[in-house]
């Protein structure tokens, strides 16, 4: 990017300032990871007095792009769930007046109106790691690194994708795990009774994070072959999941 232009990284096509803010202000701009930040650790010894300094970058791997999805899923179901009212992530509108003067501050002009918007899901998801590992049972400390478990490994869960006791839907993800696990076991009855007290029958979201969480899995990965068994039997379990509903009518 370059005095508000920008070009492409793959085509190499320069888009001026006031395309792309007409694009932003249009709601059509997104986001995708492109490279990780690593910052030195005072623990290592590392930056001021110990070495190395400054930022260094390394490029996204297909790990960092499932743990993206499942912070947008898990996001997502979090804020469903806050009380009423209420935003995990700063909804307030950017102050107008931030458009003009020295500040620099320029995020207005490509249609970020609030400060939650200067957030993806991961960076907004971050202080709820500890939660995520409590109490859903998503994330495992494993040494120095957090990790998202897939659906064998929370196969032990009994509650896993149900319902709560106030009659809120589980999180998606979870939904989307025990419907894994159960296409795996061949258990085509309980899948339709499940998906079709879920909460989510009429909700293409599901299927959209499952396709999502699919394509950027590596190629023999366990939970890819769930992903994609479950996705190709799509239409024939939206078929059972409405026969369940009209035989409870």
């Amino acid at each position: 990017m370059r005095r508000g232009s920008v070009t492409c990284l793959f085509c190499g096509q320069t888009a001026d300032a006031k395309y792309l803010r007409s694009e932003g202000r249009a709601g059509r701009l997104g986001q995708m990871p492109l490279a990780v930040v690593l910052a030195p650790s005072s623990a290592s010894g590392e930056g001021r007095g110990g070495g190395q300094h400054g930022k260094t970058y390394r490029p996204v791997t297909e790990t960092d792009r499932r743990n993206y999805a499942a912070a947008e899923a898990a996001l997502e179901r979090i804020q469903a769930e806050a009380d009423e009212g209420l935003s995990l992530v700063p909804d307030e509108p950017i102050p107008r007046e931030r458009e003009r003067g020295n500040s620099g501050f320029r995020v207005l002009f490509y249609g970020l109106t609030h400060w939650g918007d200067l957030f993806n899901a991961r960076q907004a998801l971050g202080a709820e790691v500890d939660e995520l590992m409590s109490r859903t049972g998503l994330l495992r400390k494993q040494g120095e690194n957090v990790i998202i478990l897939g659906p064998r490994e929370r196969a032990k869960d009994r509650d896993l994708g149900e319902t709560g006791p106030d009659g809120r839907p589980a999180p998606l993800i979870d939904v989307l795990h025990r419907a894994c696990l159960l296409w795996n076991q061949g258990a085509r009855e309980a899948l339709a009774e499940f998906l079709a007290h879920s909460g989510y029958t009429r909700d293409e979201s599901l299927w959209t994070v499952a396709q999502a969480l699919s394509e950027i899995l590596p190629e023999g990965d366990k939970e890819k072959q769930m992903l994609q068994g479950l996705l190709a039997s799509k239409e024939r379990v939206v078929t059972e999941v409405r026969q369940e509903r009209l035989f409870e009518v």
